[in-house]
């Protein structure tokens, strides 16, 4: 059908609304100077999307956005029902041509699209922008939970396997038991229908620890000697699992304890552990304390020896027989090695060689080529600011000395830091190392190789000069003990690698099972070996990474095409080794929105991301920032009580910043060493001035590194120029400047290297931007080469499509277009944050930088002015904002019904409470609790359910003398095994006049069973009298539930205010909105509303 006739065909079915539509397209199309039907799509889009809506009053009228929210947070149509009818009409002018709104919407007439991605740890706002045609496509947020215990920050992941693995460790003590239990029971010790409780104390009987020791020397009776060997089951000590190098606190503190018990027994001559610890008058240890941990090999020769006793005192319990299958039972241990296998086979691909595995961590070459890449990128500066590589003598030696194949004299250890190198190099103290502070030279090292460390401090001489003389043996050996995480799982390995009786047992004396020997790099093998032998074998022009590889020929292999595809694979098959759950569930739902937006609008020609710190940083340096930041918080508040108490107002940020850099530099002037009087600083506005040492305009830097605090003559007086070029310029004295900042050691080394900079040329001020821009750390290049490897971009003649935004970049743009963030008040200022992430660029920061530099010379009212020229275009930031107001963010629902079904917390039943409402529950340490939400298990004890899965709500059209009712009816976690199973009892939540324990709620009638229940999961997004909330949970004492706004605008109470769930009836519009990643949902949703709030 041709275009024409299907426009009339639609036309037809809704004369009035849509023939006014149609006047206004028409209109729309006149006003951007297009043939109507030629090109009708590019015109409605060119002229609709830039903020115009044609009306005989003024055709280039500002139009409003698409909805917005009025005061209570729901979401409305805005604008005239003309206005509303003419969005529907465009719609559905798109639908009947067969185009997505975004074939329309993205790229008319060779558009240039940017999304922009802010990406944090709970949240990806996203902002689609056309440069060319100067316009915002669409935007959103979409939130998610993050995997992580709210006040710990602790991996929920952790918190389950720590859970789960007491779980198994438990049920294999009573399996063993059990087996102890049969096997004592088929030997004739144990009365075949008793139980367990017939081997307990009992009046009169002798402590088991006592029995342990008496049994070496007389013959015990059959309840005795059973006594003895399933006590010995039960607490079999502590089994080494190849731990050791990197334990933790809790595990040296045990092998600390084992080796000295070890001691003590041989030293006081007892036979056994347990004559031992029967001597000692303790037998077990208590709260912290690990004095009288034991290995398990101590206990199974004491069982060889109460054995051998208790046979020859003419026992004749102690059979040959019984002694071997007694032993068999105390040693069972799961085999493992098939769980190595399964986990190996899940390790990722090369980098260069895709066809082959990535190597171990701990192996030699993979230690030597990061050896070599960290030393080569080490670099000095001189007293001129010139950076330089370190020497090709000092770079061999440095490797030399770590790889080591036995301890040097004076450096057991084979350790090599910066004072060490400064020393080797005959470097001053003026001669920093970049990024290196000066008081962190002495102890800071350079690289660690710690399998290599491990290796040489355990394995003999003999044998570590086998594997230095052969790296592909010492990889197979490191790669064999990275695979195992049990002793017989590694003898197998090793076997199956060729590996000698002698050289297994080397590998079993490592701490297989440690941290140190776990984990896969990026690179194979393969790989490695070309890399490391590019190093070694022309060691004086290989100095960096990027060399080895252009002379391995592997540089050309990691700059492949691998773009394929028109929709990002799951991030696993970017990084196979990623195990980190919050990395995976954030680029999880960063792979969603990109999808959905490319399957919405098409391939973008460009992606900036930004990511939030905390996906940036490792637990340690998380640790190093928070109580950086508590310092500083606490130093700053520290100032600002003291200038609230002299100035008696509230002050301002750059007054604060003022104090601050006049205590770091000792109340002088930095230039000219002037004293700056701290009365006149806080009184008068422009008595001293904040300034960049590197000038802002040529570097784009505004980090606090590149302040100082000068008087208003030296500011005036240096221009726009580095210290060195004004000093030089101007005949100043500087010498004297540069020794008196090296001195300053308050100054922190990156501005004192700044205050020196001799060398701003072109080249350096565009490294200093590119730097300043740019996100070059790990996390952010991981995110930028997953969306770079795996997407199509257009061919529009540029070799890069995604950028990572440095934070300050983007935090400049927002301060100077005056666009607002409150991280408080909601969330949509992720919105607007990806929306300025998009316009980021170069360019439009280098215009930022030039305005600040006129900034001082503007009159105050001029200064927006000034700023607003260095937007994307006229009025970005007033869209951003008014765009931001019409966003509903989406939200992960999770419908797994899986979680934790009961609390930890084991009760005892005492009954109903005397009112008949709810059970009495208590324990020793918590006494009496009362409780309606809990299950009886068979033994009387109690536990009380925790994590509501979902909620039904069942619609009684004949409750409330016919105006109808919602019955709610709760799934908790712990009811999924069974509430698919038949006979299963729905029972729904009482009024709050008639609270009762759950296990006598009434059931929800026959009739209802037979209808379906509207199931809502917490934070599935719903429609209820006409408002759009999310549900969050149930309130159990008042039958109520608790919702909130999508939007983060409103408080849970005034989200919840006039929605009681008890209010509902039959009549209510209550409806579940199938939420997609973009929210587009939302906008069907107000064209099926038509004008309903």
């Amino acid at each position: 059908m041709p275009r024409v006739a299907k426009v009339a065909a639609m036309n037809r079915g809704s004369p009035k609304a849509d023939d006014n539509c149609a006047t206004v397209f028409g209109q729309a199309c006149l006003t951007v100077n297009c043939a109507p039907m030629d090109n009708y799509l590019t015109c409605f889009v060119s002229f609709f999307a830039q903020g115009h809506f044609p009306t005989k009053q003024a055709p280039q009228a500002p139009c409003r956005p698409l909805f917005c929210r009025n005061s209570t947070g729901t979401a409305r149509r805005a604008g005239a029902s003309l206005r509303y009818g003419f969005v529907v009409f465009c719609i559905k002018l798109t639908l009947s041509l067969d185009l997505t709104l975004g074939e329309a919407m993205v790229n008319p007439q060779g558009g240039h699209s940017v999304l922009g991605l802010d990406i944090g740890i709970g949240s990806c706002g996203w902002c689609l922008i056309d440069t060319k045609y100067q316009r915002i496509i669409a935007s959103g947020v979409r939130l998610w939970d993050t995997p992580q215990e709210p006040k710990t920050k602790v991996s929920t992941a952790s918190t389950r396997r720590i859970a789960r693995s007491s779980r198994r460790n438990t049920k294999r003590t009573a399996d063993r038991k059990k087996h102890c239990l049969r096997l004592l029971k088929q030997n004739g010790l144990v009365p075949s229908k008793e139980s367990a409780q017939w081997l307990q104390s009992r009046k009169k009987d002798k402590p088991v620890i006592k029995l342990r020791a008496a049994g070496l020397d007389r013959p015990l009776n059959n309840r005795e000697w059973a006594q003895v060997l399933y006590s010995l089951c039960d607490r079999r000590g502590y089994i080494p699992h190849g731990e050791g190098g990197d334990s933790d606190n809790e595990s040296k503190k045990v092998l600390s304890a084992i080796e000295h018990n070890k001691e003590l027994l041989s030293q006081a001559g007892f036979r056994t552990v347990g004559e031992m610890m029967y001597h000692s008058g303790r037998s077990r240890n208590t709260g912290g304390d690990y004095s009288l941990c034991i290995d398990t090999n101590a206990l199974i020769e004491e069982i060889e020896l109460l054995f051998a006793a208790q046979n020859r005192l003419g026992n004749t319990k102690a059979s040959e027989a019984f002694r071997e299958a007694f032993r068999e039972v105390f040693s069972w241990q799961k085999d493992v090695t098939a769980n190595d296998l399964r986990i190996y086979n899940q390790v990722g691909h090369c980098t260069y060689f895709p066809e082959e595995k990535r190597a171990a961590k701990s192996c030699l070459s993979s230690e030597l080529c990061e050896a070599y890449e960290r030393v080569g990128h080490t670099t000095w500066i001189d007293s001129k600011g010139l950076e330089h590589k370190l020497p090709a003598d000092i770079r061999q030696k440095i490797i030399r000395t770590l790889f080591s194949i036995e301890p040097i004299k004076g450096n057991k250890y084979c350790k090599v830091t910066y004072s060490k190198v400064r020393q080797w190099m005959s470097l001053d103290s003026d001669s920093p190392f970049k990024g290196i502070d000066a008081d962190k030279e002495k102890t800071l090292e350079l690289y660690k190789p710690k399998a290599w460390r491990l290796l040489r401090d355990t394995l003999s001489s003999e044998f570590m000069h086998q594997l230095a003389a052969d790296r592909e043996l010492a990889d197979d050996f490191c790669s064999a003990i990275t695979f195992a995480s049990s002793k017989k799982s590694l003898t197998k390995e090793m076997e199956n690698r060729g590996f000698s009786e002698d050289e297994i047992e080397h590998a079993s004396a490592l701490p297989y099972n440690a941290k140190l020997f776990s984990g896969y790099g990026n690179r194979s093998l393969k790989a490695l070996n070309l890399l490391v032998d590019a190093f070694e074998e022309d060691a004086e022009d290989i100095v960096t990474l990027s060399d080895a590889e252009q002379a391995s020929g592997l540089l050309q292999k990691r700059n492949s095409p691998e773009a394929t595809y028109t929709q990002l694979p799951p991030y696993t098959l970017f990084d196979p080794t990623c195990k980190n759950p919050v990395v995976l569930r954030v680029m999880g739902q960063v792979r969603k929105v990109v999808n959905a937006v490319i399957r919405e609008y098409g391939m973008p020609d460009e992606v900036h991301i930004e990511l939030a710190r905390e996906l940036k940083q490792s637990k340690r340096e998380k640790q190093l920032v928070s109580d950086r930041n508590r310092i500083t918080k606490n130093r700053r508040d520290g100032i600002i009580a003291k200038l609230r108490e002299e100035t008696g107002d509230e002050p301002r940020m750059k007054l604060i910043r003022k104090v601050e850099l006049f205590e770091e530099q000792g109340g002088r002037c930095i230039y000219c060493d002037g004293v700056i009087e701290y009365e006149r600083l806080i009184k008068e506005g422009h008595y001293a001035e904040i300034d960049h040492a590197l000038p802002f305009s040529r570097t784009c830097d505004d980090s606090q590194s590149n302040k100082v605090l000068s008087c208003k003559k030296c500011n005036q007086d240096k221009k726009n120029r580095t210290p060195y070029e004004w000093f030089c310029q101007d005949d100043l004295n500087w010498e004297e400047f540069e020794l008196r900042v090296s001195r300053n050691k308050k100054l922190g080394q990156i501005k004192r290297q700044k205050l020196l900079n001799t060398n701003l040329e072109e080249k350096q001020e565009n490294d200093f931007i590119e730097r300043n821009l740019n996100d070059t750390r790990y996390a952010s290049r991981a995110a930028k080469d997953f969306i770079e490897r795996y997407l199509r971009f257009p061919d529009n003649g540029k070799k890069q499509h995604v950028f990572a935004v440095a934070g300050g970049a983007t935090a400049l743009l927002r301060q100077s277009w005056g666009i607002r963030k409150d991280r408080e008040e909601d969330c949509l200022h992720h919105a607007a944050d990806a929306a300025v992430i998009a316009a980021c660029s170069p360019s439009t920061v280098i215009k930022i930088a030039k305005a600040s530099e006129k900034k001082a010379l503007t009159k105050k009212e001029n200064r927006a002015a000034l700023f607003a020229d260095t937007q994307p275009w006229e009025g970005f930031a007033a869209e951003v904002m008014r765009q931001k107001e019409g966003i509903i963010p989406t939200h992960m629902i999770d419908h797994k019904v899986s979680g934790r079904a009961f609390e930890d917390t084991i009760y005892s039943y005492k009954g109903i409470r005397e009112d008949g409402q709810k059970g009495q529950l208590a324990t020793k340490k918590k006494g009496l609790k009362v409780s309606s939400n809990y299950v009886r298990r068979d033994d009387g004890s109690a536990i009380v359910v925790d994590g509501l899965a979902y909620i039904n709500l069942w619609l009684d059209a004949e409750g409330r003398k016919g105006k109808g009712q919602y019955l709610l009816e709760p799934i908790y976690y712990a009811d999924i095994p069974f509430v698919d199973s038949q006979g299963y009892m729905h029972r729904f939540l009482p009024a709050q006049s008639d609270k009762k324990p759950r296990e006598s709620w009434d059931t929800v009638p026959e009739r209802l069973l037979a209808t379906k229940p509207l199931t809502i999961f917490p934070h599935d997004a719903i429609l209820v009298k006409g408002k759009v909330r999310r549900f969050k949970t149930i309130g159990i004492a008042a039958c109520s539930w608790s919702l909130y706004d999508p939007t983060g605008k409103l408080s849970d109470g005034e989200a919840t205010k006039g929605l009681a769930f008890a209010s509902l009836t039959k009549d209510d519009q209550l409806e579940l909105i199938h939420e997609d990643v973009l929210g587009r949902c939302y906008i069907d949703l107000i064209s099926n509303s038509g004008s309903k709030e």
